[in-house]
């Protein structure tokens, strides 16, 4: 009886691995993100393009201004993949430049020195009264 036992459960896990399908991810190649309209930074869009490797072309509008990324800063985006996109505000400094938008980039990586994963962001900030600038940080 255990033998009859055994062929069962080896041809229910056989038919349940052999005739399942795998998902995979679609990739993006352009995102294009539009708020609503607030009092503090007017209605922000994000419009992204990609290719199989990197963003290509990033911009943020917010503020009434459009600010577009150079190609020396599209290269510090590398390896963040675009659909992690998440938009923030906050009202900021005035000495930093006040009311500022940020869109974050997350990846998540296996270092195989550390035998660990690690995980990075990179915030894209575009204040109100002053220049964008882009900061990386490991997260915790």
């Amino acid at each position: 009886m255990n033998r009859f036992k055994l062929l069962i459960l080896a041809i229910a896990t056989y038919a349940s691995v052999s005739f399942g399908s795998e998902e995979e991810f679609l990739g993006w190649q352009t995102l294009t993100i539009k708020s609503p309209e607030r009092v503090e930074t007017g209605v922000v869009t994000v419009e992204a393009t990609t290719n199989a490797l990197s963003i290509t072309k990033l911009s943020i509008e917010a503020f009434g201004r459009k600010t577009t990324l150079n190609e020396a800063e599209l290269k510090k985006l590398e390896g963040f993949p675009l659909p992690s996109c998440v938009l923030t505000h906050e009202a900021g400094y005035a000495a930093l430049g006040g009311h500022t938008v940020h869109m974050k980039l997350k990846r998540i990586y296996y270092d195989k020195h550390a035998k660990n994963t690690k995980t990075e962001e990179i915030v894209i900030s575009v204040p109100k009264a002053a220049a964008a600038r882009i900061t990386k940080r490991n997260v915790p």
